[in-house]
Parts: structure tokens; sequence; C-alpha cells
């Protein structure tokens, strides 16, 4: 089962690629700022789940991190965490590298294949959230 929570915790199942697809490529800007600030899609598959939650932030583009038993993966566009910006993660704010954005038309790729496959695409570079490092002002 295939399921969505959106920005104001709103939960849809089942929900379809085409779904997907246009809240990525189409919801305004306003979407992604109310709430909690991030959708989440979550895959229920023989007592296992997985999730890819997603951030999107005007300007930067989108920000995937996909939790899967205790592993939670981001994908990165490089691994230069000088440059930081400041987004809402859970209603919260967040200062995390630009590097944690990826460009809308790959973030969608990897969005439809974690629907179709329940896993990350090779497309993107992913790495070990919790193996990150980067100075957080906020903190």
């Amino acid at each position: 089962m295939i399921a969505i929570r959106d920005t104001l915790g709103n939960h849809r199942s089942p929900v379809s690629e085409d779904e997907l697809k246009a809240l990525i490529e189409f919801s305004s800007d306003g979407f992604w700022t109310q709430g909690s600030g991030d959708l989440a899609i979550k895959i229920d598959e023989n007592g296992l789940t997985k999730s890819m939650v997603i951030v999107k932030k005007p300007g930067f583009g989108f920000m995937l991190n996909i939790f899967d038993g205790g592993d939670q993966m981001i994908a990165v566009s490089s691994m230069d965490y000088e440059q930081t910006t400041v987004t809402s993660i859970g209603g919260e704010p967040w200062e995390v590298p630009v590097a944690f954005f990826i460009d809308p038309k790959r973030a969608l790729g990897a969005v439809i294949h974690f629907y179709r496959e329940g896993g990350q695409t090779g497309e993107i570079e992913w790495v070990d959230f919790y193996e990150q490092s980067w100075t957080n002002k906020l903190s």
C-alpha cells in the first residue's frame, strides 16, 4: 500500500503516480510553506515500511530523504556543504546545506522511482544523513 501525508498532515491512500507527479510539478510554493512544510510518501509492503520525505524550497529545488528501517539517506547535488539555507522540516526551521537540494526534474525522477521501486534511484547521489556534517547556526 502506498500513502501520502501532505504538508497539513492529511493522509491519503491509495495515491497514483499521476497525483505524485502533479504535487511535485504543479503545487504552488504556498503548498510547500504551510503546515509542516514537507510531504511524505509511505510504502507498506510485507510488514516493512519505507518512506520518502520531500521538502521544496523555492529557488533551490527539492530535498529528498528516504527512511528504510534504521537508515536515513539524503539526496545530494554536491559534497560542498559550505553554503547553507533555512527551510522548514516538520514545522521547525532547519539550516541545511544547499547541496541537499536537487533540481525539480531530477527530484521528480527520484520520487517516481521510489513510488515504483520502493528505493533510491541511481541517477542521484545518496549519502547517509547521519554521517554528514555541516555548521548549523540555528542550534
